[in-house]
This record gives structure tokens, sequence and C-alpha cells, in this order.
């Protein structure tokens, strides 16, 4: 919880490390790597 209250602008579960960060957390050419690249 320490660093959910540190980082206001990112949710708690994407800062938590036993949850996986979601799909607008990562990088376009992750999700998409034809039209990205």
């Amino acid at each position: 919880m320490g660093k959910a209250a540190a980082r206001p602008g990112s949710p708690g579960s994407a800062d938590r490390p036993e949850s996986p960060a979601p799909v607008w957390s990562l990088p376009d050419h992750a999700v998409d790597p034809g039209p990205r690249l």
C-alpha cells in the first residue's frame, strides 16, 4: 500500500508485483507488434 500512496497517478493493482500489469499499462508494441513495428 505504501507504493500506491506514493504514486497517486498509478492504481494500486498495477504497483503490486503479485498482480500482472494491465494491458493499457504495457507498451503498444507489446500488444500489437505488427503495425507498431
